[in-house]
Order: C-alpha cells, then structure tokens, then sequence
C-alpha cells in the first residue's frame, strides 16, 4: 500500500538535491512537481552558500515565465543580498531578473549595482555582460542615461573582454 505522506515528503526538495551531482530535468520536475520546491528553490536562490545559492538560482531561472509575478515580491530582497553572491550566482540573478516586473526604486538600484559590476574589470567576463546587458536594457526605458556612461565604453573596461563579447558590448552600444 502507497504511503501518501511518505510519497508527499519524497517529492519535497533538499539541498542535497542541489549540491550533488545533479540531472536538470528530472531535478525541475520535481521542483514543479510541489510548489514547496519553488518556495525552498526561491529561498535558497538568496543564500550565498555555494553550490546551493547559485544553482537554486540557475534552476530558478529555468522555471519562471516573463514577468512572472512570483519574482516580483523578492526583487528588493535579491538587490539587498546581491553583493553578497558569488560571481556565478550574480549573473543568474542578472539573468533571472531581465524581463521581471521591476519598480523604479528597484530600477535605479540594479542600475548602480550593474554598473559597479561591469567596472570590476577582473570579473569573470560573463558577470560583466551580463551586467552590460542589464544596463543595456535599462537605457532603452532611460535614454538620457546614455551620455552619462561614455565613459564605461573606453578599453579600459572593453579591453579585458574576449573578442566576441567585445564586438557584441560595441555593436549594442553603438546602436543606443
């Protein structure tokens, strides 16, 4: 005979499910598979404990929708822990939060935390397009930002990239 509330508990998340070797499909089915998940999944998205922060994030990314209304309540949650992360989970929550329902209060934060990002030069370079993307999008709702950020355009800050990402940086920024 099935046991129902040992069944429920097997499809609830653990952390080892995140820290060991993990198969991304079978994991995200059981992530949608109890809405627990999403809440542990969103919960320990905001740890900077790694593995687990930044693939919750990773796996967290994978499952939302555009404009999903279930970032929205942790965006300024994420802004306030966003130094915090490791690099990797920085660029998922970057990721993450394209296309999410951002106020302006918000907007402005993500906006600074993006350019002190993208001039860190040392970063690893996928962190800082990422962070040059945000910005990016930002611009198209902000334009008159634009003059105020010629200076981040200059080989000080394109020169550490590879090649491709510097053409893609230029190309976007160019057609601002």
């Amino acid at each position: 005979m099935l046991n129902v509330n040992k069944y429920k508990w097997d499809m609830i998340l653990e952390k080892k499910n995140l820290t060991e070797r993990i198969h991304k499909e079978s994991l995200l089915e059981k992530i949608r598979s109890e809405k627990q998940n999403l809440d542990l999944l969103l919960r320990w998205s905001l740890l900077n404990e790694q593995p687990l922060g930044w693939r919750s994030t990773w796996l967290l990314r994978q499952i939302i929708k555009k404009k999903d209304p279930i970032i929205q309540p942790h965006v300024s949650k994420v802004l306030e822990l966003f130094s915090s992360f490791n690099e990797s989970q920085k660029r998922e929550w970057l990721k993450t939060l394209e296309n999410q329902i951002i106020n302006e209060d918000e907007e402005g934060i993500l906006f600074d935390l993006c350019i002190s990002e993208w001039k860190k030069i040392h970063n690893h370079p996928a962190l800082r397009a990422s962070a040059i993307n945000m910005i990016f999008e930002l611009l198209k709702k902000y334009p008159e930002l634009k003059s105020e950020l010629n200076h981040l355009m200059t080989t000080e800050y394109i020169a550490p990239l590879s090649p491709g990402i510097q053409r893609s940086v230029l190309k976007i920024w160019n057609k601002q």
